[in-house]
């Protein structure tokens, strides 16, 4: 049986989707193939092979809107409700807490009086 699994995840960076094979992994399946099992494999029962695999972007406005709804889900206020790549998020207390995290992970950001920009499209360091 061939099944493509589809997965947004919890990013706003796109789609990912996977084709993968499966089928009966008992020993004689193995054999009947030419294949060998590997030393170290946990026996499930199932054969999965992948077939392929492929990375679909959302464009840079969806990206932009999925960030800006989950900022204001987590209780940010957003300086402005008119953004395409960047979103301007007033950090109140927790900038400095936010820059370090920032910086840790290579994450883009742009530092203005109290609030924090945020592109979609770069992750240059801070």
């Amino acid at each position: 049986m061939i099944v493509a699994g589809v997965m947004s995840g919890t990013s706003a960076d796109g789609i990912d989707v996977a084709l993968v094979r499966i089928g009966d992994a008992t020993e004689a399946n193995y054999q009947r193939r030419g294949l060998r099992r590997a030393k170290r494999q946990i026996n499930t029962g199932l054969h999965l092979q992948l077939l392929g695999h492929a990375d679909f972007p959302y464009p840079k406005a969806v990206r932009t809107a999925v960030l800006a709804a989950g900022l204001r889900k987590l209780g940010f206020a957003l300086g402005s409700e008119a953004f395409f790549d960047t979103v301007t998020v007033d950090t109140g207390t927790k900038r400095d807490e936010i820059l370090s995290r920032a910086r840790a992970e290579k994450i883009n950001l742009r530092v203005g009086n109290g609030t924090l920009d945020l592109r979609v499209d770069k992750r240059p360091a801070v």
